[in-house]
């Protein structure tokens, strides 16, 4: 987990681990860096904003590192663009601050799931959904920010 901001490292450490996620957090991209040496996390929650590294660049050196591994990003400063951008470089969710304790449980659930098909497959998947195109990732992305309830979407 990372994120510049102590209180908000101690509450996701401590709500993740309430979750029965093992946690390692870092207050920079550098320090991520660092605790990526010592260990290989399943997933990465990460801020955008970070004081020596924007999240996007991390994420992008994240998936150089280890393509797939789910990546969710978080911000008090989202925009669309941001988030098109985010899920283009390969974030598995782009969260909004404060956030949404529920969501972001039913994200690292999915990421969950995703990383045992993934064991089993071999291949990226995601809710059985390959997505492969920038255009279906706008669209899940779209989706995602207007939809108000938990929905399921067919799109052909």
């Amino acid at each position: 987990m990372v994120d510049d901001e102590a209180a908000m490292r101690e509450v996701l450490d401590m709500r993740l681990q309430q979750w029965g996620y093992e946690t390692h957090l870092a207050a920079s991209g550098l320090e991520a860096r660092e605790v990526l040496r010592q260990v290989d996390p399943d997933a990465v929650i990460s801020d955008v904003v970070l004081p020596d590294v924007s999240g996007l660049d991390l994420l992008r050196s994240l998936q150089d590192g280890k393509p797939g591994r789910p990546v969710v990003l978080i911000t008090a400063y989202g925009t669309v663009d941001t988030a098109v951008e985010a899920m283009k470089v390969g974030a598995f969710d782009f969260l909004t601050k404060p956030l949404d304790y529920d969501k972001l449980r039913a994200t690292l659930t999915a990421a969950r799931l995703e990383i045992d098909r993934k064991k089993q497959t071999g291949k990226h998947v995601r809710q059985g959904i390959i997505r492969d195109t920038d255009g279906t990732r706008t669209m899940v992305i779209w989706l995602k920010q207007t939809s108000t309830q938990e929905t399921s979407y067919r799109i052909y």
